[in-house]
């Protein structure tokens, strides 16, 4: 029988089988059943089966052994008639051959059975036959039939006829014509399996799973008498069967935050076919495993977030290469619970003693990842309970500490989730509680009246205590009714009766412990201050002293006329019109009552008043300078009396006026100028302290004429240009130049004796300082005479005026007439008028920083960081008092000159790590701001003589030269001789002052104002060497060093500095005098003494208005309104001025006057009271703790 192969599927789309004929040749003599080659591109699972014509040829078939193995490996038999070993006779009979029959696959065949696709021939004869079969086993659809036709045909034997089964045209048959029964069974004689069903011709059945192999078959086709048969072979191939699931993998619960592995457990899958299989994994829908979920092939491991709570469907595939099966688990990961760790950390909690506890636990002390609510729990760190008056309430430690409870308590504090717990423990500090100090009442103090008291601190302290043992300092002190104390620099009390006042006074101190206050009282016994005086008697006495001792002679009642000698001499009036004269020497004299003549004669006389100084003033008639009392009530009436070389004028509480009377000269014949103090840029020595004082002056234009008595060739002081002290009863200088006149014409010329030794200063730039350029002789300025007479003027000034008692003429060399001034410069002792520095403001447009300051050559600038291009080296340049307004913030720098008195180098503390306040740029409030380091001093100068540096003019001298580059530069405006150095050949040497802040606070202490003298400085070199340092914006730099040498030739360091500040924005309460009583109270609030004096002033002198105020519907409403500061910046130190301020004025001399002492005296109050800290006396006052404690002012 031909051969038969299936046809790969892609190649017969009809899945039909089909005769595959291979050629031979006809006379090969061995069996030609051999499988014809699979074509190349067939596929590789076919299975074919040979064939081919019978050979007609007889004899042995040499290939009657011969084996043919296909695919299947099953053996066939050769069909060509090989010797049938079952004949007897040996012959050999033509066995049918069995063709391969196939089944096509699945889908390939609608009927499913098999075909005979080739009719075997042999020996001629036609017989039907049954092809071999392929049938996949158990093939869904499960029957596979094959249908067995065969035609029988008889033929005759050799030896008769037979009747033989022939097989024509693919069917079986009889050549009789006879029915056929067809019966079939296995080829070794066995029926047939239980599966495999043979009817009508057909081979029906369904394999068992995964049966396959060759089942020989063996059909048999009967007559009835007759019978044949044909045996072929049903091959099943073997089909690769997908996996299946042997056991589910079982759904899978891990916690969060714990690594697992899980192994998949074996048999989860089975393949039939023993084929290794591939397992992969993924999440249902083809989505990839989550990140912290791995499979390696046989196992999942993984550690899934703490938090996690999440299902996953995971499914799990295995694959054998062609066919695959999905296990689908679940794998579930429930969240752990995580534990509460410790936030930010709570630190230490601080309270006051008695105060009670009430801190809210910080929200962030504990932070638990899973957002559960935390259970908090307080005890002692060492697990001890809490102290019975603590406990935690919810989120907050509340409790009251007992009366005087203070210490640390160590505190461990836990949060619970329920399960875990965490702690962190902090440190509750009961701090104690500064209770105020203890005053105690001093007394008796004794003092003559007029005479000045002066108690030592130590005094007053030593019956006041502190519980705690604080040092205690004295704060502040307030007037008595009928006199007036202060606090001195040196942190001495001062008081000093009223003139006429004579029995019991007594004045409040107040102390601190640094942060509460107590006040006490202290008394003091006035005595008649002319007890043990010479006495005069109730009439009018003409009364004369000892020419060779000192003199204290009191007149009494009467008109009395009293000389002293030559010495220092003091010399009392008392009631009536008197005349004093003091005659040499420094005198002292009081008028008192009545209209007196005070002559002091020569020397530095000083003439006693009994009132406030704003209260006089200062009249010129009949050639004469006079003061009036404008206040008959308060303090005694002065009356009207009569200057006449007096020097200087002590009023109530020591406060002074001092005059000098030059003869002032018309050089440029515009008439004489005189220029007030408060206008005047002049500073000069007039009363030979060492001091220069602030004075009025003269104008530019004009010269003073004066005696060159020592011979320097210069102005030393201010006897060089008064002469009334030269002539016997002069009462100006113009008659006191009568004793230089020689030649008695009534003129000072060339031919009288000295007059060549006159000389005139022409103070051309007005600063009071005597340069040699402006020194001339009378002749050189074309002077050849000055006429002695004089018209006198009727005119009146206020203090710090200057005034011309008298007007004159001088001739000049061209004979024409200049005119001239018999004047009187009131100035005031001690130091200059307060000058403002003016501080430069600077805007930048990026944030601080982008920029950094730099010294160099001694100046500082300000400059990009990183900058983009060229900058020119000055276009950064600053001042050295400038306030730079950057865009996030704004800081000051501000030039003093500091002193390294301990030789240690000049130390500055950075602003942030300093405790002082001060007020760096002038406004009034104290600045936070970076200062000097412990053991080194600021050079100053106490400006208004107030015993107190307070203000950015007097910690730096920028005021003495505007447009100074630095600090040590501006102080050379201070070098009168032009030397390059300051020492006691300059003429205000003496002004200056080292302040040494000890406590480094900013606000002067006492004792802290130290004299340069008392430092054993003796000189301070100008010469500077320019740092070069570059820094942050904010930091302190150091622009030069400098050096000062002590009087035993020790030199040390100095600094020319600039601090850096953060300005408060603050203003000043005061900026030209008290217009209101608003502004009054801006600048009283905080000291007790000075609203003690304050309401004095209004009820004493009837003003009404202490009455008005305290009927008003609230009298506090314009107190509260106001700002109060937070820090106390030392006492008041002028309290004594407003009764004064506050009086009435009865004609424009007076109102003068009373304006002048309020513009003079305004920023020396508003420094001295501008803070205000803690509980200090009357009005509404800030307590320790915040709360309003109230006190009657007008009580």
């Amino acid at each position: 029988m031909a051969e038969l192969r299936r046809r790969a599927v892609h190649r017969n789309a009809a899945g039909q089988f089909q005769r595959l004929p291979r050629h031979r040749s006809a006379r090969q003599r061995r069996c030609a059943h051999r499988r014809r080659p699979v074509p190349a591109d067939d596929h590789a699972g076919e299975r074919s089966a040979g064939g081919g014509r019978a050979a007609r040829r007889r004899g042995r078939c040499r290939g009657s052994r011969d084996r043919h193995r296909g695919p299947d490996r099953h053996l066939r038999r050769c069909r060509r008639g090989c010797a049938d070993p079952q004949r007897a006779d040996g012959r050999r009979t033509a066995a049918p051959r069995l063709a391969h029959l196939r089944q096509r696959p699945p889908g390939r065949h609608a009927a499913g059975g098999f075909q005979r696709h080739a009719r075997s021939r042999h020996l001629g004869e036609r017989r039907s036959g049954f092809g071999d079969g392929h049938v996949p086993p158990h093939h869904p659809g499960g029957e596979r039939r094959a249908a067995a036709r065969q035609t029988a045909r008889r033929r005759a034997a050799a030896r008769g006829q037979r009747d033989r089964l022939r097989a024509s045209g693919g069917r079986v048959h009889d050549v009789d014509g006879d029915a056929l029964t067809l019966s079939a069974r296995l080829g070794n004689g066995y029926a047939l399996p239980s599966w495999l069903k043979f009817e009508s011709g057909r081979f029906t059945g369904t394999p068992p799973a995964n049966f396959n192999g060759t089942i020989v078959l063996e059909v048999f086709a009967s007559d009835g008498l007759l019978s044949a048969s044909q045996s072929f072979r049903l091959i099943l191939d073997p089909v690769n069967d997908a996996p299946t699931i042997g056991a589910a993998m079982a759904d899978l619960v891990r916690p969060g935050g714990f690594a697992f592995t899980v192994p998949v457990p074996v048999g989860t899958f089975v393949d039939v076919d023993g084929d290794p299989l591939t397992l992969s994994a993924r999440l249902a829908g083809g989505n990839p495993l989550p990140a912290w979920l791995q499979f390696d092939g046989t196992r999942f491991s993984g550690n899934p977030p703490r938090s996690l709570a999440a299902t996953y469907a995971i499914e799990l595939v295995a694959s054998d290469g062609t066919l695959a099966v999905t296990d689908t688990f679940a794998l579930q990961i429930t969240p752990t619970n995580s534990a509460p760790t410790v936030g930010s950390a709570i630190g230490t909690v601080t309270i006051d003693e008695d105060v009670a506890v009430n801190f809210a636990i910080p929200a962030g002390a504990f932070v638990d990842p899973d957002g559960d609510t935390l259970a908090l729990s307080a005890t002692l760190a060492d697990g001890s309970a809490l102290p019975t008056w603590l406990r935690l309430e919810g989120q907050r430690l509340v409790g009251t500490p007992p009366l005087n409870q203070s210490g640390r308590f160590a505190i461990r504090l836990s949060a619970s989730d329920g399960e875990f717990t965490a702690t962190q423990a902090f440190d509750l500090v009961v701090r104690p509680v500064n209770d105020a100090p203890t005053a105690g009442a001093d007394g008796l103090f004794m003092v003559k009246g007029g005479d000045v008291l002066t108690i030592a601190a130590a005094e007053l302290l030593l019956n006041d205590s502190d519980v705690e043992g604080d040092a205690l300092r004295i704060l502040s002190v307030a007037n008595g009714t009928n006199g007036l104390a202060r606090l001195a620099s040196t942190g001495e009390v001062v008081y000093t009766p009223d003139l006429n006042f004579t029995g019991e006074d007594r004045f409040q101190y107040t102390i601190t412990d640094g942060a509460l206050t107590s006040t006490a009282w202290v008394t003091i016994k006035v005595s008649n201050p002319f007890d043990g005086w010479l006495q005069g008697s109730g009439g009018s006495d003409q009364l004369k002293g000892n020419m060779s001792s000192p003199n204290e002679i009191f007149g009494g009642a009467g008109d009395d006329h009293i000389k002293g000698g030559k010495l220092s001499d003091k010399l009392a009036g008392g009631d009536g019109n008197d005349h004093l004269q003091g005659m040499q020497g420094d005198d002292t004299l009081y008028g008192m009552a009545g209209n007196d003549k005070l002559n002091g004669g020569d020397g530095f006389d000083t003439a006693v008043l009994a009132g406030d100084r704003a209260t006089y003033v200062l009249t010129t008639a009949n050639g004469e300078l006079y003061l009036r009392d404008l206040d008959p009530v308060a303090n005694g009436n002065d009356g009207i009396d009569t200057l006449v070389g007096i020097e200087r004028l002590q009023f109530r509480g020591g406060e002074t006026l001092s005059i000098a009377s030059p003869i002032v000269l018309d050089l440029d014949g515009d008439g004489t100028e005189l220029v007030s103090a408060s206008e005047s840029n002049a500073r000069f020595d007039m009363d030979g302290d060492g001091k220069a004082d602030d004075t009025s002056w003269i104008g530019s234009g004009d010269a003073i004429l004066f005696l060159d008595r020592d011979g320097n060739g210069t102005v030393s002081n201010a006897r060089e240009f008064s002469f009334v002290g030269d002539a016997e009863n002069a009462r100006s200088d113009l008659e006191g130049l009568r004793a230089f006149d020689s030649n008695g014409d009534g003129r000072l010329s060339s031919v009288d004796a000295r007059f060549g030794d006159f000389r005139l200063w022409q103070d051309r730039n007005g600063d009071g300082v005597a340069a040699a350029t402006e020194i001339t002789t009378l002749a050189t300025s074309g002077v050849v005479a000055i006429s002695l007479s004089g018209t006198a003027t009727n005119v009146t000034a206020r203090a710090g005026d200057a005034v011309a008692i008298n007007t004159g003429q001088f001739t000049r060399a061209n004979g024409s007439n200049g005119m001239l001034s018999d004047a009187a410069l009131t100035f005031f002792s001690g130091s200059a008028a307060v000058r403002s520095i003016e501080v430069r403001a600077r805007a930048f447009a990026k944030k601080d920083e982008k920029y950094q300051i730099v010294a160099q050559g001694g100046q500082l600038f300000v400059t990009l960081r990183k900058a983009k291009g060229s900058l020119d080296p000055v276009s950064g340049q600053i001042d050295a008092a400038t306030v730079m307004r950057f865009k996030d913030k704004t800081v000051g720098m501000l030039a003093p000159v500091i002193l390294d008195l301990d030789g240690d180098g000049i130390e500055m503390v950075k602003r942030d790590k300093s405790d002082a306040r001060y007020d760096m740029d002038g406004d009034g409030s104290r600045d936070d701001t970076g200062w000097i380091g412990k053991g080194d001093g600021f050079l100053v100068i106490d400006r208004n003589n107030d015993g107190l540096i307070t203000g950015a003019n007097e910690l730096s001298f920028l005021a003495e030269k505007p447009g100074a580059r630095s600090d040590l530069d501006a102080l050379g405006a201070l070098d009168s001789n032009g030397d390059r150095k300051l020492d006691a050949a300059d003429l205000r040497f003496g002004e200056l002052k080292v302040w040494v802040d000890s406590n480094r606070n900013g606000v002067t202490d006492g004792g802290e104002l130290r004299t340069l003298q008392a430092l054993n400085i003796a000189s301070i070199s100008l010469s500077a060497r320019a740092t070069e340092q570059t820094g942050k914006i904010g930091d302190n730099m150091l622009v030069a060093t400098g050096s000062f040498t002590l009087g035993d030739g020790t030199v040390r360091s100095l600094g020319d500095a600039a601090l850096a500040f953060r300005p408060s924005g603050a203003s000043s309460g005061a900026s030209g005098g008290l217009r209101s009583t608003l502004e009054l109270f801006k600048d009283l609030r905080g000291d007790d003494g000075l609203l003690t004096a304050l309401r004095a002033g209004l009820d004493d002198q009837g003003l009404g208005g202490a009455a008005g105020l305290a009927t008003a519907a609230d009298p506090f409403a314009l107190f509260d309104a106001m700002p109060a500061s937070a820090d106390a910046a030392g006492s008041a130190q002028r309290r004594q001025d407003i009764p004064a301020m506050l009086a009435p004025a009865e004609d424009e001399g007076l109102a003068a006057i009373a304006e002048a002492g309020t513009d003079s005296r305004i920023s020396a109050m508003v420094q001295a009271i501008a803070s205000f800290g803690g509980r200090r006396g009357e009005g509404d006052s800030l307590s320790r703790h915040t709360e309003t404690q109230r006190f009657d002012f007008f009580a």
